[in-house]
């Protein structure tokens, strides 16, 4: 049967780069004479409803084997994820869409850990040659207090990591912070490092609970990588049916700058308020309102009576 590519583009991506990359594309598409139609996104999550709205228009549609193809970063490629899955549950005579994907974002940890190539060529390559789809794991993330799943394919984070990147966002430097990143980088660590929130967690894992009353980070994995491809969870692996956990306390606020220091120059901390646990399912309870983020993308602030598991996606490599 011949594939027909329902192309989701995100042009902002990798600071605009994208647009550029996506034209490229266009030009060996043609020339090749393959069957698809494309969209631009427009906004935050735009993805995610275009994702929703080509599975409701197509999923009858047997004349071609319909295949999402996302061209973008992470957070394109979870939108995407996260639309199938979610109107898939909300009207069960739909199904899932395999996806593939060309990694032209500033963060590609999922196409690292997949091993696919960051030259868009041969990830095109890549992706029209190969059309038989493979399950493949990733979190995902249930609260009870909004009744929302989300899902995640590299982490989420919840802490310390979720009110950096929100700080970042607001940003009014965005000129200053994308050419001098790295030292913006340092200073809104310092800035939030003298800020830091504490609050109370419980993590539940089978018949285990544990308690902890001055948390200051958790992290959730699905792959190793953390913040723009640095390698921290060794463990951690998209071809295992669980998720590693990383919980940062705060019982001394030197040893909380040291350890988040060496994470962010992708090195793991021995430090006895860092813990570190792995499980195919727990919960997590949080009575205060703190932000959070998937795939680097900002959830903003939420209470958490959240339950996390590994589900899985079809997916074209």
């Amino acid at each position: 049967m011949q594939a027909r590519y329902l192309i989701i583009i995100n042009p902002n991506a990798n600071n605009g780069k994208c647009k550029d990359t996506w034209q490229l594309i266009k030009n060996q598409l043609d020339a090749g004479k393959v069957v698809y139609q494309f969209r631009l996104t427009e906004y935050h999550n735009h993805a995610r409803l275009i994702a929703e709205q080509y599975i409701k228009k197509y999923h009858q549609d047997t004349s071609f084997q319909n295949i999402l193809l996302v061209i973008g970063g992470d957070g394109t490629l979870n939108q995407v994820i996260t639309g199938a899955k979610n109107i898939v549950k909300q009207d069960q005579r739909l199904h899932e869409f395999p996806i593939a994907l060309i990694p032209a974002g500033r963060n590609n940890n999922f196409a690292l850990e997949m091993g696919i190539s960051l030259n868009w060529s041969q990830a095109l390559n890549a992706a029209l040659s190969h059309t038989n789809p493979h399950d493949i794991n990733i979190g995902y993330y249930y609260n009870n207090f909004n009744r929302r799943y989300h899902y995640f394919l590299n982490n989420m984070g919840i802490g310390f990591e979720s009110n950096l990147l929100n700080s970042r966002q607001k940003s009014h430097w965005k000129w200053f912070t994308n050419r001098f990143h790295r030292i913006c980088r340092f200073w809104d660590i310092l800035v939030n490092l003298y800020e830091i929130k504490e609050f109370p967690l419980s993590l539940v894992s089978g018949v285990n609970r544990e308690q902890f009353s001055k948390v200051v980070w958790v992290g959730i994995y699905n792959t190793p990588y953390f913040d723009n491809n640095k390698r921290f969870m060794p463990n951690a692996s998209i071809k295992k049916p669980s998720l590693d956990i990383m919980v940062m306390e705060n019982k001394n606020i030197l040893f909380v700058t040291w350890a988040i220091f060496l994470m962010f120059m992708g090195k793991r901390t021995k430090l006895k308020s860092v813990h570190y646990y792995e499980s195919k399912s727990f919960k997590i309870n949080i009575p205060s309102i703190e932000y959070a983020n998937i795939d680097n993308e900002e959830l903003g602030g939420h209470f958490y009576n959240a339950e996390f598991g590994i589900t899985t996606f079809q997916f074209i490599y």
